[in-house]
């Protein structure tokens, strides 16, 4: 954990060195997750969210890591992603306690939006003094497509 600490601190100082400051995780081409059972819409998620700039900026703006399971196995995926690693969403699922890694069966279906409404929780929970730090990313508007109404914009 510390040397997760260390090294993302050290990526976010040297990046803000910068004249433009960037966001931690630069610009890449899609790389696969690896798919345990039935969890594709989790990939789909996790791709989303690396994906869109803003989620991704939010993240990298974290500067304590200390106590933040569900932070510190997001930024670790989104680094084997920047790496253009396959990454194993194992870990991070079992940080919020997702049951379809820890004791739900294996071939239980869920979706993408059940999923984003736990992760966000659990990063809004472990980031309260970071300002802003989902709703910047993720506006969620209750009757948007009659699913819980996550939107995720890319800028």
């Amino acid at each position: 954990m510390r040397s997760l600490h260390l090294h993302l601190q050290g990526i976010i100082i040297k990046y803000r060195k910068q004249v433009v400051v960037t966001s931690v995780f630069r610009e890449v081409a899609p790389v696969g997750i690896q798919n345990p059972s039935n969890a594709c819409y989790m990939n789909a998620l996790l791709q989303s969210l690396f994906h869109t700039y803003k989620f991704r900026n939010a993240l990298g703006s974290v500067m304590d890591f200390n106590e933040k399971p569900v932070t510190t196995g997001l930024c670790r995926l989104f680094l084997s992603l920047q790496a253009k690693e396959e990454p194993d969403p194992r870990k991070l699922m079992m940080s919020i306690n997702w049951q379809t890694f820890d004791d739900g069966p294996w071939d239980m279906q869920r979706d993408s939006d059940e999923c984003l409404t736990v992760l966000r929780q659990h990063l809004e929970d472990e980031n309260k003094n970071v300002s802003g730090f989902i709703n910047n990313a993720i506006m969620y508007k209750p009757n948007a497509l009659k699913t819980g109404g996550h939107i995720l914009e890319r800028y």
